[in-house]
């Protein structure tokens, strides 16, 4: 409906709400649902008193995004329109992620999965209405639908968690958090594929045209992470409540059944692709076949990193994941930088590639894969039979 150039000021758009909303909650969704967990009680409870004033601090990187839009959209129409929704947006995506961690951290899996989908749900089935009854080529018409269906997920959010019991023994310190949050501020940015950089980078090196067409091929290849982040949004507190002894079994017997889920849907992912494009985009958008296939694998690094991230920060091994982010991110701007120079479009894949593998790699090989000492219970991929229910659903 908006064509590579109209899907590229949307990418753009999206991509500067991400980054600034994300640099402003940096550790805290991780360090809040930690938090939940390890209490045991009400989300409501542990963050009483703390939410308003992190909501309100959050109004600082929605007037920075708002700012950097401005810059960049001057030369479109309604220029100062697109800057405002874009720091709308910022804003709440960051209650979003907010919200959503203190869902995880009460770590009912059914509410968690389900809140994922109806806002998504809900935003495709608004855009497939407009696009029958009522096509537009105005990137901003789409951008404030995807912002009202955040409305929708941070209401959804507040309808889903446990009713407060007024026990202030479970507060959570507003110190603690923080210190928590800091530990994990550059894990908790997702800077390789939370904050847009490698769509940042493409728009910058080689144009907005170049953008929609990269922007199309991670919105088909990207089915990996955004279900694998659903997983690892419940390891952590599942891990941080098993203890460090039934931790690790846990950890252990998800990231196996997370890693044979993720290669099934990466091989359904590139036997799909070619005609997808075709079909659900047009003809536009063929030439963007070629870095679809790349991403798709980049995608699966990139997904199983999330469940890695959960496990190290579970463990208590926040700051090695947030230092293992922050080299790959410099790893892939610099390569991604050289190889769009010589590959296009699908240098920027393979250095997203090259990223994931390194991460996953890096942090892979600094998780404890042991039991304590006194535990002496094997889990195999087998174990995965084992699961409760709940985690059969949500897997």
């Amino acid at each position: 409906m908006l064509g590579p150039e109209g899907r590229g000021l949307m990418g753009l758009l999206i991509a500067i709400a991400l980054l600034c909303s994300l640099v402003g909650v940096g550790g805290l969704p991780a360090a809040i649902a930690h938090a939940v967990a390890v209490a045991g009680a009400p989300a409501r409870d542990v963050v009483r008193g703390n939410l308003r004033f992190w909501a309100a601090l959050l109004l600082v990187p929605s007037v920075v995004a708002s700012g950097i839009a401005g810059v960049l959209v001057r030369d479109e129409p309604d220029a100062w329109l697109l800057a405002a929704l874009c720091g709308v947006l910022c804003y709440l995506l960051a209650l979003n992620f907010l919200f959503a961690a203190m869902l995880q951290g009460e770590g009912n899996v059914r509410r968690i999965n389900l809140q994922r989908v109806v806002g998504m749900a809900s935003y495709v089935a608004v855009i497939a209405v407009m696009f029958m009854v009522w096509p537009t080529d105005r990137a901003g018409y789409v951008v404030g639908v995807y912002a009202l269906s955040l409305v929708g997920g941070v209401i959804m959010c507040l309808a889903f968690l446990r009713p407060s019991t007024h026990d202030p023994s479970v507060i959570a310190r507003r110190a603690d958090v923080h210190a928590f949050a800091r530990r994990g501020w550059i894990s908790g940015l997702n800077a390789l594929d939370g904050l847009g950089v490698d769509q940042l980078l493409v728009g910058l090196v080689l144009g907005q045209t170049a953008l929609g067409l990269y922007a199309v091929a991670v919105s088909i290849t990207s089915f990996p992470s955004l279900v694998l982040t659903g997983v690892a949004a419940v390891l952590l507190p599942r891990m941080a409540a098993a203890g460090a002894r039934g931790s690790v079994g846990v950890m252990r017997s998800w990231l196996a059944a997370a890693a044979v889920l993720n290669v099934t849907m990466i091989i359904g992912i590139e036997i799909v692709v070619a005609p997808a494009l075709r079909i659900f985009f047009g003809e536009d958008f063929v030439p963007a076949t070629a870095v679809a296939r790349v991403l798709a694998i980049a995608w699966g690094f990139l997904a199983m990193r999330r469940l890695l991230t959960a496990a190290a920060q579970a463990q208590g091994k926040v700051a090695k994941a947030s230092l293992a982010e922050a080299a790959v991110t410099v790893l892939f701007v610099v390569s991604a930088v050289v190889l769009m120079h010589v590959w296009d479009l699908e240098g920027a894949a393979a250095a997203m590639l090259l990223a994931g593998v390194v991460f996953c790699v890096w942090v892979g090989s600094a998780l404890s894969w042991r039991r304590p000492a006194g535990e002496h219970v094997d889990v195999e991929l087998s174990d995965v039979a084992e699961l409760d229910d709940a985690d059969h659903r949500m897997l």
